[in-house]
C-alpha cells in the first residue's frame, strides 16, 4: 500500500506510517471478526462512494 501510494502521489512518507498502517488494519481486522461494526464513521459514506 505504501509503495503504491508513493508512485501514485508521487511523495515520500515518514517511517512510522507502516507500523500505524499494520496497527490500524489489524484492528480493522479483529473489529471484523468478532462482527464489531463502527456505525456513524465520519467517513462511512466518503469510503462507500471510493470503494462501493
Amino acid at each position: 500500500m505504501i509503495d503504491w501510494a508513493k508512485r501514485e502521489w508521487q511523495c515520500e512518507f515518514q517511517d512510522s506510517l507502516l507500523l500505524s498502517l499494520a496497527d490500524h488494519l489489524d484492528f480493522a481486522i479483529a473489529r471484523h471478526q468478532q462482527g464489531i461494526e463502527v456505525p456513524n464513521h465520519p467517513l462511512h459514506l466518503e469510503v462507500k462512494r471510493i470503494y462501493p
